[in-house]
């Protein structure tokens, strides 16, 4: 501003003010989290001077100075930092013009301290997991880091006794794994993760490594060195329970003993094949019925075809006397029919039928003959015919003669054989003369010229 003084005009007064400021961003009383950029941007003019005359100074009460950099043409005022120390802030925007007059203007703000170490999580194996000789393992963690991305950390796996084995990249969320074989062993595992800024992290785990022999790979509670035939297979060990499936699932060097596919006992079947007690080899399908109260067969019923078993239902066992016991019409009180069967069990076939021989004359009724009440009857010599099997006496060979003179006494000359008695012949031969009814043995004689007592004499005495 010119001015005159007492009307003086040779002398002249020349008023300056200070730059004018405003802190536009961050507000007053924000907060920012550590490594977070923060931007600063301000205005800065002046009346008299250029604004990118003006000088700037961005200073904080942690920090001290933080940035000079000048306003551009227009008074924009700034800049931009990642490296604010944790902690409240009074951050004091200064301009300086021309003519050495200032002007400030300060606001306030919390940079909140964040945690500089990246994080490490050991994701496989586990602590106390054991690993086999030779056998691939994948090693595995999960890191993370405030400040950084995880494809930038750097990720180390060591090992007590192998030394570093593995350095993986982690992936976009921080998941870094590797497969690695270590030897036989008790390793520390060191897992460990470097920031940017030079931060490490680690995690240790105890781990160890075993011959394949000693290793429970199917967690069946068994390693190979304890039993375990199969230790791919956790259904198979020495405490495994066995099935039908080709397998020996309890290592005791037999498939599927104990099974209904196997022949435990040794008797040649199983009881897929019908054994019905596969604990006993005398007991089978097809073995000899004994009389002990078990199915020795496997036919579902106990001591037939023994002698206490009554097999044809007849409600009698050989033990009871019957002499058939495969026959249900052959017992002991049945009636006896001509069947060829002793019915009654009294030894003897058909007796009282036409087919036996009941007087004991060597004859019966009808062919075939099954017998004799006579033990000299022999069964070759037996023969029908008989027409009374009530009398002895009377067979198909009895001697019958020819009475011609119907005097009751027969011709020793003329005869025939006949069970019963032929019309016209007697059963004795005493006639000497069958054309004369006078004659006759023991006749007493007569006066008649004829030899009537058939002594060879005619009229004797």
């Amino acid at each position: 501003m010119i001015g005159c003084a007492g009307g003086d005009k040779s002398a002249l007064n020349v008023n300056n003010d200070e730059p004018q400021l405003s802190i536009i961003t961050p507000a007053d009383e924000s907060s920012v989290d550590e490594y977070d950029l923060v931007e600063f941007r301000g205005m800065a003019t002046d009346l008299e001077d250029a604004e990118t005359a003006i000088q700037i100074t961005w200073e904080s009460g942690l920090d001290g100075v933080l940035n000079l950099d000048s306003p551009d043409a227009d008074g924009n005022v700034y800049f931009a930092t990642d490296a604010l120390t944790p902690g409240n802030h009074v951050i004091t925007l200064t301009a300086t013009d021309t003519q050495g007059l200032s002007g400030s203007v300060s606001m306030r703000l919390e940079v909140v301290d964040e945690l500089d170490e990246p994080t490490v999580e050991v994701r496989n194996p586990s602590e106390g997991e054991i690993g086999e000789e030779d056998v691939p393992t994948t090693f595995a963690v999960l890191v993370g880091d405030v400040q950084d991305e995880p494809q930038d950390l750097l990720v180390s796996f060591v090992s007590t006794i192998d030394g570093e084995f593995c350095a993986p990249t982690p992936d976009d969320i921080g998941f870094a794994a590797c497969q690695g074989v270590l030897n036989i062993g008790e390793h520390t595992l060191q897992f460990s993760v470097t920031d940017s800024h030079d931060f490490t992290a680690s995690a240790e785990i105890n781990y160890l490594v075993l011959p394949g022999s000693q290793v429970d790979n199917d967690s069946d509670g068994f390693t190979e060195e304890e039993g375990d035939c199969d230790d791919a297979k956790s259904s198979i060990s020495p405490d495994g329970i066995e099935v039908i499936n080709q397998l020996d699932d309890d290592c005791d060097g037999i498939i599927d003993e104990e099974t209904d596919a196997y022949d435990d006992d040794g008797d040649g079947f199983s009881e897929q094949e019908g054994d019905c007690n596969d604990n006993n080899a005398d007991v089978y399908p097809g073995a000899e019925e004994q009389v002990n109260d078990v199915d020795d067969d496997c036919n579902g019923v106990i001591d037939d075809t023994t002698f206490i078993f009554d097999d044809d239902r007849d409600g009698l066992s050989e033990e009871e006397g019957d002499c058939d016991d495969y026959e249900p019409a052959t017992y002991p009180g049945n009636t006896e029919i001509p069947d060829g069967l002793d019915n009654d069990c009294d030894t003897y076939i058909d007796e009282g039928t036409a087919f036996f021989d009941d007087d004991g004359d060597c004859y019966c009724e009808s062919s075939p003959c099954y017998g004799s009440v006579n033990a000299n009857c022999a069964l070759a010599q037996l023969t029908d015919g008989d027409c009374d099997d009530n009398d002895d006496s009377v067979n198909p060979e009895l001697m019958w003669y020819f009475d011609s003179d119907e005097d009751l006494r027969g011709d020793p000359n003329v005869f025939t054989t006949s069970c019963s008695q032929p019309f016209g012949y007697v059963s004795n031969a005493q006639d000497c003369n069958d054309a004369n009814a006078y004659a006759w043995t023991g006749n007493a004689e007569s006066c008649d010229e004829y030899d009537n007592d058939c002594d060879g004499n005619i009229d004797e005495g």
